[in-house]
């Protein structure tokens, strides 16, 4: 007699938000593999992340943007997306922004050095190669450059980090009722 194998369920975290990505050799169906455990456990849930909050912090000519994001220790950072624009937040341009992401527990790069959008400027998402572990106590810092290759142009950034972040057992606390007085 044959053994069935019951179906897996479908994926739905928004990762390149196609739940029927064909196996062949591009580059989304190849990253969307390397995350398939994660993405089919029920022990984490889709995040993003953004730095800054809105794209209107205005980064000058040669000038860097550093802030620190709180994302829970034990998530995995699998894309990122930046967004930018030129003397005015509502005119997007890919510009000459760099961006450095720091795990501070473990004092890794997500790259080896700043990242260039370049070609991918404009696309919703870079995939990681592999997810990238944010270690304790959970904070990333994350730095916005405006240069080498700047024309003197204020530049507005933001750049979205995709994770999949822990979930957090609830904890239910229960107080016992008073037993009914007087009654049959």
């Amino acid at each position: 007699m044959a053994t069935r194998t019951a179906p897996l369920p479908p994926i739905v975290d928004g990762f390149s938000l196609n739940l029927q990505m064909p196996n062949c050799n591009r580059w989304v169906p190849f990253t969307a593999h390397q995350m398939e455990v994660l993405r089919r456990s029920s022990l984490y849930r889709f995040h993003v992340f953004v730095a800054p909050e809105d794209l209107s912090v205005a980064i000058g000519p040669y000038d860097t943007f550093a802030v620190q994001l709180r994302i829970p220790a034990g998530s995995w950072i699998w894309a990122i997306s930046p967004q930018s624009a030129v003397n005015s937040p509502s005119a997007p341009t890919s510009g000459s922004l760099l961006y450095r992401i720091t795990d501070q527990g473990s004092g890794e790069l997500l790259a080896s050095n700043f990242i260039s959008p370049g070609w991918w400027a404009h696309q919703a998402q870079l995939l990681l190669p592999e997810p990238r572990l944010v270690t304790e106590p959970g904070i990333v810092d994350v730095e916005i450059a405006n240069g080498p290759y700047n024309t003197g142009q204020t530049m507005y950034a933001q750049l979205a980090l995709w994770a999949a972040i822990p979930i957090q057992p609830m904890r239910v606390q229960y107080t016992e009722c008073p037993a009914p007085s007087g009654g049959k």
